[in-house]
């Protein structure tokens, strides 16, 4: 397997499991708070670093959103989360 599908099979995994561990709903800024830290999110997506000037910042914070929301979409798609509207969150499947 290439790296690159590891590291992804990797983060999948830890939102996965993220979400079961809480057995309950589990916000989307929960979920970007917990993977900030995560050690396979790429530093091009880090955004707090000191030294960044706050266009720099936001425009890594939106990379890093964007990316975060990539991997939901594909674990709903999956059948691993389910969105729940009413609570605007994820569950278990």
């Amino acid at each position: 397997m290439h790296p690159e599908a590891e590291r992804l099979d990797e983060v999948k995994s830890f939102i996965v499991a993220l979400v079961r561990r809480g057995g309950e709903i589990v916000s989307l800024d929960a979920i970007r708070t917990a993977l900030q830290a995560h050690p396979l999110i790429p530093l091009c997506y880090r955004s707090e670093e000191p030294e960044l000037l706050p266009f720099e910042r936001a425009a890594k914070q939106k990379n890093f959103n964007n990316l975060v929301g990539e991997y939901l979409v594909e674990l709903v798609r999956d059948g691993e989360l389910v969105y729940v509207t009413s609570e605007k969150g994820y569950r278990a499947a």
